[in-house]
């Protein structure tokens, strides 16, 4: 009988030991996760915090982009002006040299 008591008693130490190792498992397991959701929800802002500050960047090129495409085609239409009226001028000094030419042709002549 005695025998018995001390096997029960040695058993119910085990489970003590065994529960207590278990507590303390699932408390370091607890604490573990907690700081791994710490670690992801800082991670977490940060990203948030740069795709925030990316977004801005992005806009602000493309604010930029449109304001010299729009100056990119103001310059083409100026360019388009500029060209027509050297296209005029050419002519202009063209007739003016045959002009010129004719009139000294003629004086030569008379």
């Amino acid at each position: 009988n005695l025998g018995h008591e001390a096997t029960l008693r040695l058993l119910k130490a085990k489970v003590r030991v065994l529960e207590e190792e278990v507590n303390r498992l699932t408390l370091e397991n607890s604490k573990q996760k907690q700081n791994d959701n710490q670690k992801t929800s800082s991670l977490f802002q940060q990203k948030k915090k740069k795709t925030s500050k990316l977004q801005k960047t992005i806009h602000t090129l493309q604010g930029q982009l449109e304001k010299y495409s729009n100056l990119a085609e103001e310059k083409k239409q100026q360019n388009k002006v500029l060209e027509m009226d050297l296209v005029k001028l050419k002519k202009d000094l063209d007739l003016m040299d045959r002009a010129g030419k004719k009139s000294g042709h003629l004086r030569k002549l008379s």
